[in-house]
């Protein structure tokens, strides 16, 4: 009788094992998005990208491959960005997608730090991609945040600053890049580059009437461009960059970058 109860529940456990089984895999063949949502949701972050990943495949639009592409940099998962990031960048509807989410991501209600922090996706991605991308292949990287760089418009709505994601890569070395003319096809070297940047920046800065949102993203731009402009004077002896001018100028827009966000 014993024997019989025994087989019994094993039979009973490995059908209730069996459905299981079967519903989980329906729901991975049928439903990945929600199965990796609430992997996600669990911490279960090497399945979860798995499940974006699937869901990316199981329909090819491009909201699911930006999220597959936002979650890897959530999730710190480097492969799958820089296999994904640039099969996002070339989407023929790349520009009008950022541009659609940036709009939506704006909420009027919201504190300044939280727009300024939505308020350009491009450059998000972009600076994430050049950080993963620079661990393997700094040239590579720097090349492409290069390009990025003399893309850059100061008066458009949202302004890049991707060459900050190769910022902790930089050592000695690597500055040289910045002040090197061979290394750009330019007339002007990487570190003058920015410097022009920064200083049409600031120019638009001084002249804004804008919302203290305009402000900070302004603001936080400069903030962003004088840090790496020290980086770069600190590990070169030829950037042309005075670190007494960088310094004073760090410590006022960031105290003005402060007081709008607070």
């Amino acid at each position: 009788m014993g024997k019989l109860v025994a087989k019994t529940a094993i039979i009973t456990f490995l059908v209730i094992a069996m459905l299981i089984g079967a519903v989980i895999g329906m729901c991975i063949w049928l439903a990945p998005m929600m199965v990796a949502e609430t992997c996600e949701s669990m911490g279960l972050d090497a399945f979860s990208i798995k499940m974006y990943e699937r869901a990316y495949k199981k329909d090819n639009s491009i909201s699911n491959l930006h999220l597959l592409v936002s979650k890897s940099i959530v999730m710190s998962n480097d492969d799958i960005l820089m296999k994904y990031y640039p099969q996002l960048e070339k989407h023929e509807s790349y520009n009008e997608f950022i541009s659609a989410l940036d709009s939506a991501n704006y909420d009027p209600k919201a504190d300044v730090i939280v727009n300024v922090k939505l308020s350009n996706e491009d450059n998000r991605l972009k600076t994430r991609y050049v950080t993963a991308l620079a661990k393997e292949d700094f040239d590579g990287a720097f090349d492409y945040a290069v390009a990025d760089l003399y893309n850059t418009d100061v008066n458009s709505n949202a302004i890049n600053f991707c060459v900050a994601g190769l910022a902790k890569y930089i050592d000695n070395a690597k500055a040289e890049y910045f002040v090197d003319l061979d290394k750009t096809d330019y007339a002007m070297t990487v570190s003058q580059k920015i410097e022009q940047l920064y200083n049409d920046l600031k120019l638009r800065y001084s002249e804004s009437a804008g919302s203290d949102y305009d402000k900070a993203i302004l603001s936080g731009k400069l903030v962003d461009m004088l840090q790496f402009m020290l980086l770069i004077e600190g590990k070169t002896q030829d950037s042309g960059l005075i670190k007494e001018t960088l310094t004073n100028d760090l410590a006022v827009y960031f105290a003005e970058y402060k007081q709008y966000i607070d």
